[in-house]
């Protein structure tokens, strides 16, 4: 049986990360694989641990305050960590060489934003370090860059990808501004492919949840808001009234900071009550990209508030691939009663039904 190494973003507290590691695993074992995924992020590592010893001591001397231990981060993970434990083979591999290389027939590149240059140090994400290595396959699938352009790439960057993107034997990415920039950017001729947490199907989640979730929940308007802001509360309380329902939010009570006094309020609620929520809810408010696909998924009503911050053009790219560009807001004030009519489902899985074969 081939082996494959599937390398993404590192497995740590966000949700749409964990799970489409969890169903990209799912789909390639399906597939009659034996896999793993590395669960930590491919860095440049001698720079990086210079730069974070840096930082973290520059930080200590001006503040002299609370800082973000391993410690901490270990109490923040603690339900997050349990669903990567349970559900997903992982290895961790800081630094990719030929030695290593020959442990695996099969590397495959994504999903999620590894080739955003913000999150990532993306020449390892062409794997520029088995870029010598003879006789193994390279995919990249559904990978993301996050936006609709390089500008976060220095030119040096570029070039040495340009060298690298070749060496694929087959490019997928997540959206279609994904597939002009490999042409682009690195001639190279990439495939418009669905998320990997959208190849399965909503059963596949319902069977993770855990028993202490298990009981519904009603009237529930679930909403899963990275990055708060005035506007975007405005929009919460506008549809919590509008439809009458109680605020769920499935995120930690406070974000760490340097004036954080207990560290129990900085943890991330489990997997399990996420999906949970997805699956109670009779309306969602989110401004991520996964919070959209599983909306999708459970066949939920639901507006996605456009968030630039994290790259719109994942948001935008999804939404036309079934036909539901009308459910990206910015305000309060666009808010209208097409929003709170509901969705034709039938249609929007007919449509994933058909990218879902043409993705696997």
């Amino acid at each position: 049986m081939k082996r494959v190494l599937i390398f993404t973003q590192a497995l740590h507290n966000n949700y749409g990360g964990l799970l489409q590691a969890f169903a990209l695993q799912k789909v390639v074992k399906s597939l009659g694989f034996e896999v793993v995924t590395n669960s930590v992020q491919l860095w440049n590592h001698r720079f990086v641990r210079f730069a974070k010893s840096l930082v973290k001591n520059t930080i200590k001397f001006l503040l002299r305050k609370n800082i973000l231990t391993d410690e901490k981060r270990h109490i923040i993970a603690q339900n997050t960590r349990k669903f990567v434990e349970k559900h997903i083979n992982t290895v961790t591999i800081k630094s990719l060489n030929a030695e290593i290389a020959n442990n695996y027939d099969v590397f495959i590149v994504g999903s999620d934003q590894v080739f955003r240059r913000q999150y990532s140090y993306v020449r390892k994400y062409f794997l520029e370090d088995i870029a010598d290595v003879n006789g193994k396959q390279r995919i990249c699938y559904a990978a993301s860059f996050g936006t609709d352009d390089l500008l976060e790439w220095s030119q040096k960057e570029i070039k040495i990808c340009q060298k690298l993107a070749p060496k694929f034997n087959a490019v997928s990415v997540r959206e279609d501004s994904g597939v002009e920039i490999f042409k682009e950017f690195f001639d190279v001729d990439a495939v418009h492919v669905l998320d990997p947490t959208l190849l399965l199907d909503k059963e596949d989640y319902l069977q993770v949840i855990e028993p202490e979730d298990e009981t519904p929940r009603t009237k529930i308007l679930m909403c899963y808001v990275l990055d708060k802001t005035a506007e975007k509360t405005s929009i919460i309380e506008k549809v919590s009234q509008k439809l009458g329902l109680n605020i769920l939010e499935v995120m930690p009570k406070e974000n760490f900071t340097p004036k954080t006094k207990d560290i129990e309020r900085c943890v991330f609620p489990s997997v399990s009550q996420w999906l949970a929520g997805f699956r109670d809810a009779d309306f969602v408010v989110t401004d991520s990209f996964h919070g959209t696909v599983f909306s999708i998924i459970f066949q939920q009503p639901f507006v996605v508030i456009a968030n630039s911050q994290r790259g719109l053009s994942r948001f935008s790219s999804l939404l036309k691939t079934f036909h539901l560009e009308d459910r990206l807001i910015t305000s309060a004030s666009e808010l209208s009663d097409r929003h709170f009519a509901g969705i034709d489902y039938s249609h929007v899985n007919a449509i994933k039904e058909q990218w879902r074969q043409k993705s696997l």
